[in-house]
């Protein structure tokens, strides 16, 4: 970046940081299938910085989430769920706030409302490094 007018460094530039700092989602996170209140999705997220990865599980069946992204507060996975004998693809995204998440999931080409709430909170690790290589 220009700086012009710079009393010191070399050729009147400076560097700019630009560092989002992404939410502590760590943690089990439930919420109710929205056309059954008999049944309820569970998602278990690990989180390094802005690294995130975990399971979702839905009437017994679970897998492993996709594609996250986590940006500040807002959040994006997808994960593919076996529904009625077929395998369905859920596409979620939401905006963190405190232990809530709230926003929109798509399957099937439909979407709606989404909201989930934490019920553990988990720390999220500071590395993923092994801590025994960090020890040598």
């Amino acid at each position: 970046m220009d700086a012009p007018g710079k009393p010191v460094g070399r050729d009147q530039k400076s560097k700019v940081m630009y560092w989002v700092v992404p939410s502590r989602i760590a943690g089990k996170w439930v919420w109710q299938d929205g056309n059954s209140v008999e049944r309820f999705y569970e998602l278990q997220i690990d989180q390094v910085f802005q690294k995130i990865s975990g399971t979702m599980s839905f009437g017994g069946r679970s897998a492993k989430i996709e594609d996250a992204v986590l940006t500040g507060d807002n959040l994006r996975f997808t994960a593919t769920l076996e529904m009625g004998g077929k395998p369905v693809r859920h596409e979620f995204s939401g905006k963190i706030v405190n232990n809530a998440i709230s926003g929109e999931v798509r399957r099937g080409g439909a979407a709606e409302a989404w909201n989930a709430t934490r019920t553990e909170l988990r720390e999220a690790r500071m590395t993923d490094l092994n801590p025994g290589i960090m020890a040598r």
